[in-house]
């Protein structure tokens, strides 16, 4: 038996494998890095199926995976284990022929190859390893199929980079190794992730000196982001340590994937021995090779996409009028690419969608160069992104208006990114920067993406002349400013002057509007002229002058209103609002706030409710009404944190921090203080000059009361927070008194009275019992508590892992693949819904630690309840109703159902990105919290409680602001304290709104308390 691949017990015993690497398996000469749960799970996948094929891109490791997995399992196939490698192979009729001499099985003359596989191995339990089939696919499956149909005791592990295709086959796609989340990891962190594991061991095998530290931690966790966590291209990226620093390599790298270098020519450090695809060109060549001519065509043309891409658009670019490829084509050879591992297919909100690995772009976009055909899919590329930011723009104005709009523009931030730098490279493209900024710049505020925004607004206008229109009195966007047409100039320069005012940068704004006010005036652009007074109007308060801004606003809002109740009037009416609430005009500060959010519900615009809520909850603040601030920050926050909006929520969370320290907790007031400093200085966010004073004597405040020290590791927490830790310590501001002093005497004088313990983490009413080893917070931020311990980011792959816990948890009695499937993925195929459903719960599984979290009875899937889990929706509404049916035998039952409220945080999934299955679940539940309100404010109001149960009113009608009964309630409320006015107001304001959207008249009940109300009657 030459060169024996395959040991048979008569000849080689299973002793010999226990003397240490198994015989018959080539000798690994690197260890392997990484992979621990990879080998458990396909361990387990081995025991249940007879043909596993490990597919994946090249250089992903899937020969060194099986070679690792074979050894493992050698001593569970007694006849053996063969290993056969086949890239040397070219001609598929060789293939039997080839695997014979590969394990030494006798020939006989005139039997044929296969027969004698057969004879040899029918009656043996061996596992045979067909290593890189990818270029003899029909003859592995082939082989494959005839040798298990005949060998019952036989199992077959085949590598390729695309799945076999044979009945019974279980294809499994090796995932990249695990990659630092963020470049600012500290070094013992970044040491744990496989990818920096395997850069540090082919690093020290290259230079023994070599090691990790703070200096070059950033460098190396660059490096290992940027190469997407492949194995052999970060192998070789390492061995470039001999002769250069591990920052050199990233600049490298950088320079190699904007197009500056020849990326490939940095990462060809290849053994000099060995096979050909030992250097990432030679992996590219070795694929490309076996494409056919329109996938070849239409892989370098998807190159032109950065960051990923749809169907939709590799039709529309890809496809210009040609021959070559035409729009029909586009599915099926992007389907053969995926089968091929040169395209990677992922989840999108329930939509495909699809991305190169990079180095696989840069081979790609070379070719394409070749060909000559790159500048023209660039300019495609831009007219397509450039009509697809443009067609969304109405609808993000105000920001996260659309949040699945903004969640699929924010997939294409690269695309944008890339149409931005192809702009900036050719004067004449200075319209379409100026269009594409215009079109996207709510998209940064959205994103909070606001310095990379006033960058290139600020480029594509300076090359461009300032002045009048050089069309010799033709007037319209016809007229052209340094060779762009005045009107888009204009638009430009609003939108630049915007994202300089959330800068704050309120000084240089005004200068820029001065010019595009008399071109708006000119041109009749009645909406532009709007937008533009609303920025000076906002420009000017901002900068100290509030009085000079009032006829500038008022105007702007006069002007918004006639273009009909849109998101631009609630934005003007924001900042006449804010404006007069500078100049101590507190009425029509509230009034403008209060006309603003009816704009905002009656165009269902999350951003024009939330921003006019907070600012509502700051003048309550000024009038020391802390219970009703407390109540609008915290739901401001919830809509905020959905959207995303740190503009707003840096301005919630200073407010909460007052409210904190109001209530006794000092320590958590510096936290949130922190946080939104922290999260100001990442997003370029400024505060005003009296705003940020105030921000230094919240703070000032907090050390009056614990001392320096105390605030000071506040304040180091509050800094490292991560986003959703932020939310739910906002989240936990502990209820305060009504009653207080206003904003200017905070830290001297706050009063104490009616302090609730505060609910957080730290005092465990938060975090995970020990007795429930999986709690799930989905009311609100969503928060994972595994052994009272929070689940990170980190712990997570992927957002579609945690929505299939979720899913789960909703339907404890389980769920098959088919209806997951149609709930997670709807338009998946049977076959990719396969494969998504496999690599999602195994993702599940790794996060939660334990296989058995997820187990399977019969066909349904489903969370085990004996290791014990708990979802808060379930426990909201098990307890609440339980209360509600308590509360018609017992008002003390008052009690159980304020505890099962304090629980309801928000709305489900308020903060996830999930598909349409929750929100049946949402409504559910948001109905019955409204129930829960009334009932307990109708409690509160028979105990003579005004004050409490028009607390409670208002957050009913935060949630529905067209409730009547709660309006009645809380007219009831405020009349009994005494403040008839107010009542008449909500009147006055809830017939207003059903005027304007239901074309209705208040209830006669409601008006005639309205009457009553007028006529001081006694109630």
């Amino acid at each position: 038996m030459s060169s024996s691949s395959l040991y048979i017990t008569d000849q080689f015993p299973v002793a010999a494998v226990q003397a240490g690497w198994p015989r018959g398996l080539p000798a690994p000469l690197t260890r392997l890095v990484g992979r621990a749960r990879e080998i458990e799970e396909l361990e387990r996948l081995l025991g249940r199926t007879r043909l596993l094929t490990l597919t994946g891109a090249g250089g992903s490791g899937k020969t060194r995976l099986a070679l690792e997995l074979s050894a493992r399992v050698a001593p569970s196939w007694p006849d053996g284990v063969g290993w056969v490698e086949l890239s040397s192979i070219e001609d598929p009729r060789a293939l039997a022929h080839h695997v014979v001499l590969s394990l030494g099985v006798g020939d006989e003359p005139g039997r044929s190859s296969i027969a004698a596989l057969v004879a040899t191995l029918r009656e043996r339990a061996v596992l045979l390893v067909l290593d890189n089939c990818e270029h003899l696919l029909d003859a592995s499956a082939e082989l494959a199929d005839g040798l298990l149909r005949a060998c019952p005791r036989l199992g077959v592990l085949a590598t390729s980079r695309q799945a076999l295709g044979v009945a019974g086959e279980t294809a499994w796609l090796v995932p990249p190794l695990a990659v630092p989340e963020s470049e600012s990891e500290p070094p013992e962190r970044l040491a744990g992730r496989e990818a920096v594991q395997l850069f540090l061991d082919r690093a020290r095998a290259a230079h023994p000196a070599f090691a990790l530290g703070e200096t070059n931690a950033r460098a190396v966790a660059h490096i290992c982001r940027a190469l997407e966590g492949i194995p052999l291209a970060i192998e070789l990226a390492a061995a470039r340590v001999r002769a250069l620093s591990v920052a050199q390599i990233a600049e490298h790298l950088d320079e190699a994937f904007r197009g500056r270098r020849d990326a490939f020519r940095l990462l060809n450090a290849g053994a000099r021995t060995g096979p050909r695809h030992r250097t990432l060109r030679g992996v590219m060549d070795w694929s490309y090779e076996l494409l056919t001519e329109p996938e070849r065509r239409l892989l370098e043309r998807l190159s032109v996409f950065v960051g990923g891409f749809s169907l939709e658009h590799a039709a529309a670019i890809c496809c210009p009028d040609d021959d070559v490829l035409r729009a029909d084509d586009v599915l099926d050879l992007v389907a053969a690419l995926v089968d091929k591992s040169l395209v990677i297919v992922g989840d999108a909100g329930g939509a495909a969608r699809y991305r190169l690995l990079e180095t696989v772009r840069q081979y790609a976009r070379e070719r394409l160069r070749a060909r000559g055909e790159e500048d023209e899919l660039r300019e495609r590329r831009a007219t397509y992104f450039l009509a697809l930011a443009e067609e969304a723009a109405p609808r993000l104005v105000g920001g996260a208006s659309d949040p699945p709009l903004v969640a699929r523009l924010t997939l294409e931030d690269g695309n944008f990114r890339a149409v931005a730098e192809w702009c900036e490279r050719d004067p004449s493209r200075t319209a379409i920067a100026l269009r594409l900024g215009t079109a996207l710049h709510w998209l940064w505020f959205a994103r909070g993406q606001f310095r990379e925004g006033c960058r290139r607004l600020a480029a594509a206008l300076e090359r461009t002349a300032s002045g009048e229109s050089s069309a010799s009195g033709e007037s319209g966007a016809s007229g052209e400013s340094g060779g762009v047409p005045v009107l888009v100039r204009a638009h430009a320069l609003v939108a630049y002057s915007s994202v300089l005012i959330w800068q704050g940068n309120y000084a240089l704004a005004p200068r820029w509007l001065a010019e595009a006010i008399p071109i708006f005036r000119r041109e009749r652009d009645a909406y532009g002229l709007a937008y533009a007074l609303t920025d000076l109007g906002a420009a000017t308060a901002l900068s100290g002058d509030p009085r000079a801004a009032a006829p500038i606003l008022e105007e702007a809002v006069a002007l918004a209103r006639t273009l009909a109740p849109n998101t631009l009037a609630a934005i003007a009416l924001y900042w006449r609002g804010l404006a007069a609430q500078m100049r101590g005009e507190i009425e029509l500060g509230r009034e403008s706030f209060e006309e603003a959010l009816a704009i905002g519900h009656a165009l269902g615009d999350p951003p024009s409710n939330a921003h006019p809520m907070y600012r509502l909850g700051w003048l309550e603040c000024d009038l020391g009404r802390w219970g009703e601030a407390r109540a609008l920050f915290l739901e401001s926050l919830a809509r905020l944190a959905r959207m995303d909006d740190r503009w707003g929520m840096v301005q919630v969370l200073d407010g909460l921090a007052c409210v904190a320290l109001g209530g006794g907790e000092p320590a958590r007031a510096a936290r949130l203080l922190a946080a939104a400093e922290t999260m100001r200085e990442g997003h370029g966010i400024a505060l005003p000059a009296e705003w940020r004073a105030n921000h230094d004597r919240l703070f000032a405040a907090c050390a009056k009361e614990v001392g320096e020290e105390v605030v000071e590791e506040a304040r180091r927490a509050g800094r490292t927070m991560r986003f959703e830790d932020v939310v739910a310590e906002a989240m936990c501001v502990p209820a305060m008194g009504s009653c207080g002093p206003p904003l200017a005497a905070v830290g001297t004088a706050i009063p104490r009275v009616g302090v609730q313990a505060a609910r957080s983490p730290e005092n465990g009413a938060r975090a995970a019992a020990p007795a429930v080893a999986l709690r799930v917070l989905a009311l609100g931020p969503l928060q994972v508590f595994r052994d009272g311990e929070l689940l990170g980011a980190d712990a997570w792959s992927s957002a579609k892992s945690r929505e299939l816990l979720l899913f789960l948890l909703c339907h404890p009695e389980g769920r098959t693949r088919e209806q997951i499937g149609v709930a997670l993925w709807p338009d998946a195929s049977t076959a990719r819904l396969r494969n998504v459903f496999h690599v999602t719960l195994h993702r599940l599984r790794r996060a939660l630690g334990r296989a058995e979290w997820v187990g399977i009875e019969g066909d349904r899937y489903l969370v085990s309840p004996a290791l014990g889990h708990e979802l808060d929706a379930a426990v909201f509404e098990r307890d609440a109703r339980a209360a509600l049916r308590e509360l018609k035998k017992s008002p003390a039952a008052a009690d159980a159902l304020r505890a099962a409220l304090e629980s309801y945080r928000g709305d489900f999934l308020a903060t996830e990105l999930v598909g349409d299955w929750h929100l049946e679940i949402r409504e559910r539940l948001a109905r019955l919290c409204v129930d829960a309100l009334l009932a307990l404010g109708g409690v509160l109001a028979e105990e003579g409680r005004h004050a409490e149960a028009a607390d409670v009113f208002r957050r009913v009608l935060e949630r529905d602001p067209l409730h009547e009964d709660a309006y009645r309630r809380l007219m009831l409320s405020h009349a009994r304290l005494g403040e008839r006015s107010q009542a008449i107001r909500l009147y006055q304001r809830l017939e207003r709104l059903l005027r304007d959207e239901l074309e209705t008249e208040p209830a006669p009940e409601t008006a005639r308390l309205h009457e009553r109300l007028l006529r001081g009657d006694e109630l």
